[in-house]
């Protein structure tokens, strides 16, 4: 099911029945895409538009699909169909997409200067900025996390194998109390925990690949930080 839709300034909504872990996928160009876990079979987008002139907003269309194994959403400028940016696209125009999926679902999700946020997906997730920052909460599978300058935080519920690069953005990692990690750091000028000459956090547990050109790293375990 294909839906292109001229955006106006009401929230729109879509809803998808899925079956055991669907495949979801979103893409901004400007704006927030947050990801929520519910218990449900069932994926549930919402999309706000803001900023811009109605003319302006008019060029820009959100298209969505959905089948039981996989749902996706993205804006576009023009017909996303086109490959580029079609003239006369104001980077004032703003969208705050919303996804509702289940627990299990994997996730593929791209930004350019779009914030980020995952919280209770279980499944393997891949994400990409620009300028986007990121945040993935209570994450069991592995991650495959990609920014230029955008700010990467994660706190897992069970680490996994798993891939982070920034160029010049910070990332931050809280592992859980009691679950054994290994973050290895290769970086240019970077920092792991403040140290200039630090390269990896742990001994045993899956690894935590790690690469910055001069962004910093910063490891806590949440279990002894609370105490």
């Amino acid at each position: 099911m294909l839906l292109a839709l001229l955006l106006l300034a009401a929230p729109q909504t879509w809803s998808y029945d899925v079956g055991p872990a669907p495949l979801v996928k979103a893409s901004n160009v400007g704006g927030t895409i947050r990801v929520e876990s519910v218990q449900a079979r069932g994926v549930g987008i919402s999309a706000e538009t803001s900023g811009g002139t109605d003319e302006e907003r008019a060029r820009w269309n959100i298209e969505t699909h959905g089948s039981q194994s996989e749902v996706s959403v993205r804006v576009c400028c023009g017909p996303c169909g086109k490959r580029g940016k079609n003239k006369g696209c104001q980077d004032s125009v703003r969208f705050d997409l919303v996804l509702r999926v289940p627990e299990d679902a994997h996730l593929e999700l791209n930004g350019v200067s779009s914030r980020v946020s995952v919280a209770g997906v279980a499944g393997e997730q891949s994400i990409d900025t620009v300028a986007g920052d990121m945040e993935v909460e209570g994450s069991a599978a592995p991650l495959r996390l990609t920014t230029v300058s955008g700010r990467i935080s994660v706190r897992p519920q069970k680490p996994a194998p798993s891939q982070i690069q920034s160029v010049s953005g910070d990332v931050a990692i809280a592992l859980p109390a009691g679950a054994p990690a290994r973050v290895v750091l290769s970086t240019a000028s970077g920092r792991l925990n403040g140290d200039p000459k630090l390269r990896s956090v742990g001994r045993s547990g899956p690894k935590i690949a790690v690469e910055t050109v001069s962004g910093d790293v910063t490891v806590v375990d949440t279990g002894r930080s609370s105490r």
